[in-house]
């Protein structure tokens, strides 16, 4: 239904645009120049259509424009301690122990929030016995942050850190935006863009050889 009346929508928008441009060109050849007429036919173009163009085309270079800035100055993988050092901040015995997992966490109460660098963090999932994933969200003129925050709850200790930059076009069933389809075109950072070692980087923090002991 909804469908619909987005295409009824833009048939009416492309029947006023034809009618505008014909009235445009109509009056354009009453004008004291040869031209007038093709002048009078642009101007019928852009009072209903060539606007909404040009500002599109003007949102979609300044979106990557500031994308490109975020994911350069603030994008990427950052890390506190590295796979070989923690290794031996924990010590051999617990390493042979430490198995990678991923269980949800219900983050029900604010006690289970982590406050970092002036953030504050939603627990999302358990990725070993010890190291708890958290996450940060926000959204930075129609840019989408994710800021992913791997924390040894033991040793109270940040590990690293994932902050990815996304824009897309919001489902057009919940706010006219989504009509921008482009927007999906955007080069960004998002988390699938990123290469696969660095999307998967929590398993250099566990041994692949461990085992859940039952």
């Amino acid at each position: 239904m909804l469908g619909i009346a987005i295409f009824l929508f833009l048939g009416v928008w492309l029947i006023i645009t034809l009618l505008c441009m014909f009235l445009g060109w109509f009056l354009g050849r009453r004008l004291p120049f040869s031209w007038g007429k093709w002048f009078g036919l642009f101007l019928g173009f852009m009072l209903p259509t060539g606007y909404y163009l040009v500002s599109w085309t003007a949102e979609y270079f300044m979106m990557q424009a500031r994308v490109s800035e975020l994911c350069k100055t603030q994008g990427g993988t950052k890390s506190y301690i590295s796979p070989e050092a923690y290794r031996q901040m924990i010590g051999e015995s617990e390493w042979q122990r430490l198995y990678a997992m991923n269980q949800s966490v219900y983050a029900g109460d604010k006690e289970s929030h982590l406050h970092f660098a002036g953030k504050e963090y939603t627990p999302v999932a358990q990725r070993t016995p010890r190291i708890r994933a958290f996450q940060f969200r926000q959204e930075i003129e129609g840019i989408h942050e994710t800021d992913m925050l791997y924390y040894d709850d033991i040793s109270r200790q940040a590990l690293f850190q994932t902050v990815t930059f996304d824009a897309v076009a919001p489902p057009f069933l919940y706010y006219a935006g989504g009509l921008k389809f482009w927007l999906n075109d955007i080069r960004d950072c998002a988390i699938d863009t990123l290469p696969e070692d660095e999307r998967h980087f929590v398993a250099h923090y566990a041994n692949s050889d461990a085992k859940k002991e039952n």
